[in-house]
């Protein structure tokens, strides 16, 4: 599970240093798969944007295992009109992981 998140991770850091802008452009939601060190990985990014100007993005990485049992995991942060970040709070990850 270390490597979902570093997958995760590192997308999510990406994203958080993108201007507002450019993630108000991203598509509601979008998933790439990816093969590292012999294993299939899906990692989902989902935006979400709200009636107070606000604009949260999660990103979700999936990892398959034995018998249709798999490993999730999620980070999201949120980010003000005013290009402030705030980090989302574990409840509002529960439906990502």
């Amino acid at each position: 599970m270390t490597l979902l998140i570093e997958l995760v991770d590192k997308k999510y850091f990406e994203l958080k240093g993108t201007p507002l802008g450019e993630l108000k452009t991203l598509p509601g939601n979008s998933s790439i798969e990816i093969t590292e060190a012999g294993s299939c990985y899906t990692i989902g990014i989902w935006r979400d944007d709200l009636r107070d100007g606000t604009t949260n993005i999660v990103v979700q990485g999936y990892s398959p295992g034995w018998l249709g049992k798999g490993h999730m995991y999620a980070r999201g942060f949120k980010m003000t009109s005013n290009g402030e970040f705030h980090d989302l709070a574990v409840g509002d990850l529960y439906e990502f992981s």
